[in-house]
């Protein structure tokens, strides 16, 4: 199970980020292989070796998960607006416009529109995948090392991602693999998008710092080491290489400001210890980090690169692009108070907004190149769009769960769990101004450490036994004779 969802994520990334029907395709089917196994009963072995536990049937788990309930509302709500369309796309050689169509004015509607660029259903095919992914790994993780193997397959899977980008950027590559010419942006080794590459090397940067931290705090036990702090400082250093590549300045600041609430829980957490027997070690590996990050930095990207865009900035091209998303903000949010209820249908944002961005100049031309939204730069009012107040409940209660579970298991009183929670929180900032999430490699990445995170501090105990959870006890792994009522 931990082996196909690993494949699922990190396949993601390499296939143009997952943007292409096929990749999705491919996702949604190894998530569904993933769940499947995730389902099958488990048989244990007795620490006494004269006895095997029973068959531990996995369904109970999944069904006393509040996410997959409100996983399933979600679809059936986004199923009835693909079945319910309000407006038909109709189209010819040159343009395309909506036409009204008759439909259930009083169930949740959408939009008839080609799957091939985006509709309904397509939604639901990359939805689907993160809530499969989820679900299989909140049932079929048991265990610390499988936890720890997932986490440490995803940042060497996005180390080996950057170390392609800074080869394609060296040689001066102007197409992905020398095949797919990206238009009107630059982009990162496979990614298309330059700050959907940042939000990405982002978030798993702050992974290899938390997988950093717990092997360097001593959080490691001498039986179970699942890596070294210099492979994960290396893990990160190619990271945080991939984040400058993008450019982004927005990102590059997020990331900064994860990394000082890692710093300065780190001084915290070292002020209150009472041995500092290993308190310089972390220092010097973070600087050690940030030194290298600095030189590979410059030797790979160059300082010319870096100079233009600053040159960009200064000359008013950020306050452009800022005052442009604020108005497509100010529109977006008049779309939403048209439909507010039901809202235009899952994937359907970039036809209904046509409409309201022609109020705007700005929106529409930029010179004499016509614009087209496909996204707005908000992932939480495209989807109170796209959904309305009634569809945006189910998620709005899975993140209050997410919410409470990170509470009860004190997630912030662990350092390498703290780092991985600060990159969620910069992502989801990150969301607010652009759409990191739209990218199917990001939103199921970042859905799946949501319960590998839980899964992790359940997992450990606080006293720094592991134990295995069934659905009646847990057998503390590292002293057989040891079990207490879950």
């Amino acid at each position: 199970m931990i082996a196909i969802s690993a494949l699922n994520l990190c396949f993601l990334p390499w296939a143009f980020g997952g943007v292409d029907a096929w990749s999705q395709f491919v996702s949604l089917g190894l998530a569904l292989g993933a769940a499947a196994l995730a389902l099958l009963p488990r048989r244990h072995s007795s620490r006494s070796h004269s006895e095997v536990d029973p068959c531990i049937p996995m369904w109970p788990r999944l069904r006393s998960f509040p996410v997959f309930w409100a996983g399933l509302a979600l679809f059936a709500y986004v199923a009835a607006q693909g079945c319910n369309p309000a407006f038909e796309r109709k189209f010819d050689e040159s343009t395309w416009w909506l036409v009204r169509i008759a439909h259930r004015w009083w169930m949740p509607s959408g939009m008839k529109t080609p799957f091939d660029e985006m509709n309904t259903w397509r939604t639901l095919v990359i939805w689907g995948s993160c809530w499969l992914t989820v679900c299989a790994l909140w049932v079929g993780v048991t265990r610390r090392r499988s936890m720890l193997w997932m986490l440490t397959i995803l940042t060497a899977n996005a180390a080996a991602l950057a170390a392609f980008g800074i080869v394609q950027r060296a040689a001066g590559a102007t197409a992905v693999y020398s095949v797919r010419t990206v238009q009107g942006t630059h982009f990162v080794a496979a990614l298309i998008y330059e700050n959907h590459a940042s939000a990405f090397f982002s978030l798993l940067a702050c992974v290899a710092f938390g997988l950093l931290l717990r092997a360097a705090t001593g959080d490691v036990s001498d039986q179970d080491r699942s890596g070294s702090a210099g492979i994960f400082m290396l893990f990160g250093v190619l990271s945080v290489v991939g984040l400058v590549l993008s450019f982004s300045f927005a990102g590059m600041a997020l990331f900064g400001s994860a990394l000082l609430v890692m710093v300065l829980a780190w001084l915290w957490h070292n002020a209150r210890a009472r041995s500092r027997s290993r308190s310089a070690l972390p220092i010097f590996i973070m600087a050690a980090l940030l030194l290298l990050t600095t030189t590979v930095l410059f030797a790979t990207v160059g300082y010319r690169d870096l100079q233009k865009k600053i040159a960009t900035m200064k000359a008013g091209g950020g306050i452009d692009e800022v005052k442009i998303r604020l108005l497509a903000d100010t529109r977006g949010w008049e779309m939403f108070t048209d439909r507010w209820l039901f809202g235009w249908g899952a994937g359907d944002f970039r036809y209904g907004f046509t409409k309201y961005q022609h109020r705007e100049p700005a929106l529409s031309f930029r010179g004499n190149e016509r614009l087209r939204w496909e996204h707005a730069h908000d992932d939480w009012l495209e989807l109170l769009i796209e959904l309305g107040v009634i569809g945006i409940i189910p998620i709005g209660f899975m993140l209050g769960y997410w919410i409470r579970e990170f509470y009860r298991v004190r997630l912030c009183k662990n350092l390498a769990r703290l780092s991985i929670l600060s990159g969620l929180t910069a992502l989801a900032v990150h969301a607010l101004f652009d759409f990191p999430l739209q990218n199917p490699a990001i939103l199921t990445t970042a859905c799946a450490l949501l319960p590998l995170l839980v899964r992790w501090a359940e997992i450990e105990t606080p006293d720094g036994q592991e134990c295995r959870r069934t659905d009646s006890h847990c057998v503390d792994t590292r002293n057989p004779g040891r079990s207490t009522a879950c």
